[in-house]
């Protein structure tokens, strides 16, 4: 019987962070900022490293290297009039897959690896991003908040457009 509870409280733990995944990006996709902030816990990091995926942020330059309020001002600048980058908005569709918990505890949250795929149309462009995501995702109470997000692009050694939308 330990085994069968095992299990499933494996897979309980395995569809709360997957849910959690999906919530995520529905509502970066939708522009919903507020909503996306949310998600966060009070103290969070929001990495994505320019030119190699191991570099130290503190030293070399990162397309996104975010603390809560650099966060909140991105935030509020794309929820504005003032963020011409994103006017017209993009329109954004992304996949999440191949999820894994890697060093979870369902009481206390922990590491969490994913794959994606975003499509973004803006002004009748396409343009495709690719790559995996690292979240340190924490419990406060019965809720699953962010502590970290790293954002690893496929293409990140390559010249990069502006991100001007969540990631």
């Amino acid at each position: 019987m330990t085994d069968q509870n095992s299990l499933l409280a494996q897979w309980a733990a395995e569809r709360e962070v997957r849910r959690f995944l999906y919530r995520e990006a529905a509502l970066a996709d939708e522009h919903d900022y507020a909503g996306w902030l949310a998600l966060w816990a009070k103290e969070l990091v929001y990495w994505v490293p320019a030119n190699a995926d191991d570099i130290d942020p503190g030293r070399k330059v990162s397309l996104i290297y975010d603390d809560r309020k650099r966060l909140e001002d991105r935030l509020f600048r794309l929820g504005t009039a003032f963020a011409h980058a994103q006017r017209p908005r993009s329109r954004l569709s992304r996949t999440v897959s191949n999820i894994e918990l890697l060093d979870y505890d369902p009481a206390r949250g922990g590491t969490v690896q994913s794959r994606f795929l975003i499509g973004e149309l803006r002004r009748d462009e396409e343009t495709w991003w690719i790559g995996r995501a690292r979240h340190v995702l924490v419990k406060e109470g019965e809720r699953l908040l962010m502590k970290e997000k790293h954002v690893f692009l496929l293409r990140n050694a390559a010249t990069v457009r502006n991100l001007t939308f969540v990631i």
